[in-house]
């Protein structure tokens, strides 16, 4: 015994789901706009004063690290003024640092 209808609505489903699926596709691919990165490159300067018994290498390892910090930081700032419109977001402290 067949039952009418079944074989019929199912077709009708998958057909959604084609239709469906074609519409994503055509989105993914025409859809999005290309971003091209703006390359920048950051320079920073580290020092440090080296303590008695300390070696040249340790010395420039730390000061290198320095640079690195300052470096990151700089990029985190222009990163906020990217993303807030062109105003660094800084936080509001309601107590006082000492």
């Amino acid at each position: 015994m067949k039952v009418s209808g079944v074989g019929c609505a199912h077709r009708k489903m998958e057909l959604f789901m084609k239709q469906i699926l074609a519409i994503l596709v055509v989105a993914l691919l025409f859809g999005q706009t290309p971003v091209f990165a703006e390359t920048k490159e950051i320079i920073a300067e580290g020092t440090y004063n080296m303590g008695d018994g300390e070696t040249p290498t340790v010395a420039e390892s730390r000061a290198l690290l320095q640079a690195k910090r300052i470096a990151v930081e700089e990029a985190g700032l222009m990163w906020e003024v990217i993303l807030y419109g062109g105003v660094p977001y800084r936080p509001i402290s309601l107590g006082t640092h000492k």
